[in-house]
């Protein structure tokens, strides 16, 4: 009788540490699958976050590009006004060597303003 007792302890031991034990595995998987949710959770948000700032790094470039361009006409009317007669908007009277002139360095302005903000879309 007492080994009857014995077995019967031992083995609602084992039973309850083999309950437990898949308890414990459960909750483990059930852990790792949160644990990888969250890691691609992150890696999306990475790339999100990437994605915006090419965006706005592309958004700034041509902001500088148009900033750069307005500035090579700005320097072109000023070269024009100070080495001719009148102004832009009644106009400018000067030799053709200092329309050339004006217009040559304007072309380089523009120039460079594409080398220096290139953009790729």
């Amino acid at each position: 009788m007492k080994n009857a007792k014995l077995i019967i302890t031992v083995a609602v031991i084992l039973g309850v540490s083999v309950i437990t034990s898949q308890a414990i595995k459960q909750n483990s998987n059930k852990e790792q699958v949160k644990l990888k949710i969250a890691q691609e959770r992150i890696v999306f948000e990475y790339e999100k976050d990437q994605k915006s700032a090419e965006k706005s790094t592309k958004i700034l470039a041509k902001m500088d590009l148009n900033n750069c361009l307005e500035d090579a006409e700005e320097q072109y009317w000023n070269y024009m006004e100070l080495n001719g007669t009148g102004d832009r908007v009644e106009g400018v009277k000067a030799n053709t060597y200092i329309w050339d002139t004006a217009t040559d360095k304007k072309k380089d302005n523009i120039d460079n303003c594409y080398k220096h903000y290139q953009i790729n879309d």
